[in-house]
This record gives structure tokens, sequence and C-alpha cells, in this order.
């Protein structure tokens, strides 16, 4: 007798962990067995004897979760020997233990909010009004917005529920006196990497399979595109976003606050960036948050995310006492395997129910892709859609975006121990050619996308924030975002049609060394006019060279199922794919360019008004 060991706290009883032992040729999945094991000590326990396994001899096996998702990477090969122990631990290092579930395919989880308020519809014979796939910023934004009129809408979500809210209202995982910025904290632990790079690709990225999609990591940056950026875009959509739509978006996603009034300290930054920087105009920077209220004694409902929308409508009486999810329902686990069609109409929505684990399909009068660059074009192939122009799943891009960390340090001019500013700069008309990218400059990154409720923790922030020279500082970053053709080069392909597991070919476009010199030469103007220096630290994002972000880290990758005239786009300006009379996409796949600038705002004005014409 001998032992198998794994040691786990993320995978206990409530889920189920066995052993699958192969042949003397190596691992057959179909001809092996399945061994169960006890948990006891925070721990798998698996004994064998000398009946399953000789003495002496080597044999392989694979740890098997929910006795269906194997683990990552190859066999492990051990020996029987009597009294043998053999532990292995959970994690994602070399020679440990790593299911697919949490990071590759999403997660099929159901907690007791979500079986609470979040029973899905099964009647497959509903007469619905819109089907839309996905609940991220595209999807959630078009589905409340089509049930606000009147319309009986199904959103399908692959993922669970994860948080209501997003993660900058939550409390937050502070790395003390470092540089942090990023309000969408905790998006390294729960991103979903279900993909495969080909071979050369550069695609850093990963999913957001839950309830809100991306809308719940994300950095609330909302600026809008630039005329400069609209002019490969159709003239229809331009002239909507700029007439309407942007303006809506602001209001949805600010939840129609008033911002609060800039600080002295914020307008003396301002000052100084119109002062030395001539060339470009400068705002206080848009962000998708309400840090005031219409009445004093209501709460601010902070960052904006679709998981908020969607759950605020579907709690919420309508005026005439029905809830509103009696024509906006909500299912979760629920991923999209194929779209059924009869000539030029999708006829049903066929979705795998993780939870249940089976097979569902619905039906509706129009349906809405909306699962992302990556997910609606693996939807797209399985389902085998019509492709008139060649270029579903051609395409998808990422905007080069260069940034630099930096302090300014205490007893120089702009250091204020409390204060914050973010400053959103584009070229001025007449120096785009010269300057085609637009600035992020944030002063105190911690304050600006930081949140602490613990005032020691706040207070051991302020005391630890250093430069290299050990003096007390802000923490600080300038960025510079450029825009992009779609590159015809990278893809978004299938393997085979059974498998959703796509393949991602995605390089960045190349920025001539005359143009990178500039901007490094801009980015010392703007560290020099503040007083800064290089922060304390070791990481090499903190040295005061300008660096490069990985492509999709920021989750802004789009093309794959391009807007445009027929013979060039996968879907019309008006987001109907071509060759079907009730099939639209909304989500970043439909845009025709990357801009230089974050697209949240812009896709929600696309869904706003997607909506405004299928619930007209």
């Amino acid at each position: 007798m001998f032992t198998i060991r794994f040691r786990t706290t993320t995978y206990r009883p409530n889920r189920v962990v066995t052993m699958r032992l192969g042949n003397d040729a190596g691992w057959i999945a179909e001809s092996a067995v399945d061994v169960p094991g006890t948990y006891e000590g925070d721990q798998w326990l698996f004994e064998l004897d000398e009946q399953l396994v000789p003495e002496g001899k080597w044999f392989n096996f694979k740890f098997v979760l929910e006795r269906r998702d194997l683990m990552r990477g190859d066999v492990i090969w051990v020996q029987s020997r009597a009294g043998a122990d053999y532990p292995y631990d959970e994690g994602w290092g070399h020679g440990q233990i790593r299911f697919p579930d949490l990071r590759d395919p999403p997660a099929a989880e159901q907690g007791r909010v979500q079986s609470t308020l979040f029973k899905p519809m099964t009647n497959e014979q509903e007469d619905l009004d819109v089907i839309v796939i996905g609940s991220g910023m595209g999807g959630g934004i078009v589905a409340e917005q089509l049930a606000d009129k009147g319309k009986r809408v199904l959103v399908l979500e692959a993922g669970s529920y994860l948080f209501p809210v997003h993660v900058a209202n939550l409390p937050r995982q502070h790395a003390l006196g470092k540089f942090t910025k990023h309000a969408w904290h905790l998006w390294d632990e729960l991103q979903v990497r279900h993909f495969t790079n080909a071979p050369g690709s550069q695609f850093d990225g990963a999913l957001g399979f839950n309830l809100g999609g991306r809308s719940i990591f994300w950095g609330g940056l909302i600026p809008e595109m630039g005329a400069w950026e609209l002019t490969e875009w159709p003239a229809e959509v331009h002239a909507d976003l700029s007439s309407t739509y942007y303006k809506q978006a602001h209001e949805l996603m600010t939840v129609r606050s008033q911002p609060a009034p800039p600080t002295p300290y914020q307008a003396r930054i301002k000052a100084r960036m119109e002062n030395v920087l001539t060339e470009f105009s400068h705002q206080f920077a848009p962000i998708a948050v309400q840090t005031a209220t219409p009445d004093g004694g209501s709460i601010p409902a902070g960052m904006f995310s679709t998981a908020d929308l969607l759950m605020e409508s579907w709690l919420t009486e309508v005026d005439s006492g029905a809830a509103k999810h009696e024509r906006l329902f909500i299912n979760l686990n629920h991923r999209v395997t194929r779209l059924e069609q009869d000539g030029n109409r999708i006829t049903r929505v066929v979705a795998r129910d993780l939870i249940a684990k089976v097979e569902r399909s619905f039906r509706a009068r129009n349906v809405i892709l909306a699962a992302g660059s990556i997910e609606s074009t693996v939807i797209a192939r399985m389902s085998k859609l019509k492709d008139p122009s060649g270029k579903l799943g051609v395409g998808m891009t990422d905007h080069p975006v260069f940034f630099t960390h930096f302090a300014i340090p205490i007893g120089t001019e702009f250091y204020d121990r409390d204060d914050a500013c973010k400053i959103f700069s584009r070229p001025r008309p007449g120096s785009v050619r010269d300057r085609p990218y637009n600035i992020v400059l944030e002063i105190g990154s911690d304050f600006n996308q930081g949140r602490f409720v613990d005032r020691d923790l706040l207070e051991r922030q302020i005391r630890n924030r250093r430069d290299v020279d050990g003096r007390k500082s802000m923490l600080c970053e300038v960025v510079f975002l450029f825009d992009s053709e779609l590159m015809s080069e990278n893809y978004v392909e299938t393997t085979s049609d059974s498998d959703p597991k796509p393949v991602v070919m995605m390089k960045g476009k190349h920025v001539a060394p005359e143009v990178r010199a500039k901007v490094a030469a801009l980015k010392d103007t703007i560290v020099g006019m503040l007083h800064g220096s290089r922060l304390a630290g070791n990481d090499p994002d903190d040295s005061l060279e300008l660096h490069e972000a990985k492509l999709g880290r920021a989750g802004h990758e789009v093309g794959t199922l391009r807007m445009g005239a027929v013979d060039e786009a996968v879907v019309s300006p008006g987001l109907k794919y071509y060759g079907y009379d009730n099939l639209y996409v909304c989500d970043l796949s439909v845009f025709p360019t990357s801009p230089a600038v974050t697209p949240s705002l812009t896709l929600a004005a696309l869904a706003l008004r997607l909506a405004d014409h299928l619930g007209g």
C-alpha cells in the first residue's frame, strides 16, 4: 500500500477530485481508471494497493476535477513502493497541480446569492424579443436598455455571479507604498485564459467569464474618440456618436451625477500642462464613477459596471408593481455553443447549462452577439455563420500604449500629501500628424483609483510612498495611447467544430523609432516640469524609461467582427451581421480601428444606439 496526496484548500469536498490512471504505453483517457479519494486535513488522499498497481511498477496518472476536467500539463509518473508517500500541491508554478476550470474554461459556480437571486429561465418555448449573448459592457447595457423599452430580453452569460459591482467598490488588495494604479485589482487572480496563443503571438490578455464580464475589471476612463480617430469609421456612426450617444453614455456611466469641482491643486496641474504642452488640448479626465449624488443623503454608486446595472434592474419593481425581471431574464453559467439558422434568420440559440449539465435552446425575434472579440468569433465560427467578406475573425488589434511611472518627491512644487489629479490630453487638430496619440497624466495614482477604509492602512500607504532617494513621494504615471488600423495578419481561429478553445494570433503595430524617441522626449518634458524622480524599488516598470504595455492586458482588443461596407466588413454600420436579418453584434469586435482612447465609452454609446434601433 502507498499514498498519493493532493494538498489543496481550493478544491475541498464541495468539489470532487479523483485520480485517473493510465496504461503502460502512456495515459489514454478512453481506457483510464478513476480512483476515488478522501479529503482529510486539507488534502485529498488516494491509497493504492498491489491489486491496483503491482509492487515496483512505474505508472502514470492525472488528477481530475468533477470527474470531467483533467489537470493541466503532462502526466505524472511514479513508482509503486510499499509505504511510499507522494505529495503534490496546487498552484501555477512548475510541478504544481492546476486545473483548467479557474482560468481556462468558465468556472461553473453557484453560491447562495446566485442560486437565490438568479434562477434561470428554462422555458425553451418562451417567445422572447431579444437574446443577448454576454453581459459585459456592450451586452449588459443593450439588454438593460431594451428591457426598459418593454422588450422581453434573455441574457445568456457563460460565467457565474462573481461580484455585484466593479471591484473598485469592494475592499482593496493594497500593495502599501508601491505603485498600484489599477482599479481592476484582483483581475490577475480571477481572469480566464481560455485560448491558445499561436506561435509568435504576443497576446497577453484574458477573458472575463462572469456576470458583468470585463466591466467589473476596468479603469473607468471614458474619453470620447476624437474626430481624427473616427475618420475611418462609417460616417453615420461618427455623426450619431457625436450628436447623441456619447452624451447619453456619459450620463449612464456616471449615474447622472454632477462631478465634484476641481481642487486648487488639480487646477494648478492642468494650468501647467496648458502652459508647457501647447500643441495639446487638456481636460480633467472623465471617469465612469459617481462621486457626488443629486441628494446629499444618498450613497454614491462608485465605479460603473454592468453587473451593477443588470442586478439593480433585475431586483427592482417597475411602475406596474411587477418586477422588471418578468421581462429581463438572466441565465448564468449558460455557455452558447451555436446559433441555429434557417436561410437568413437565426432560429435558435443553443447553450450548455454548466450547472445542470444539459443543453438548452431558446428563440427570439433578434439575437445580439456580445461575448467579446474572442468569444463572439468563436460562437460565429462554431455556428458556421456566413462570411461574405472573409473578415470573420480577422484583424484582432490592440493599440500601442507606452507608459512611465515616476514619483513627485516631498519639498518640490507639485508635491501634495493628500491630493491627486488625472488629466487627459489630445493633440490639437493642426498637430495630429506629428503627434498621433493621446496622453493620460495621473498624479497620486493610489488616490485616483484607490479606496481606503482602514485609516491605519491609509497612513501606512502615505508613509511608505518613496522615491529612489528615500524621500516621501506621490506615485504618478504618464501614458501615451496611439491608434491603429486593424492588422490583417492577426486572427482568432477555432481548431475544430467541437473544441471551443480558440487559437489567437496577435502582434502589435510597429511604432517607428523616431516617433518613439519623440514620445520619450515628451515624457521627459512632463516628468521634468513636475520635478519627478524615479520610484523606489527594483520593479523594472518603475524605472523612468518609456515602457510598452503588453498587448491585451487592458482588454482593448478589437476588430474581429468589424463594421463597414458589405464587401469589407462582417457587420453593417447598424451592427447587423451581414447575411442575416435578425443577428446583431455589440462588443469591441465591431470596431473598424483601434482608437487612441480607452474604448468603453464608445462601446456603451454603440449599445445605446443599438437599443434605440431594436427597441423603437
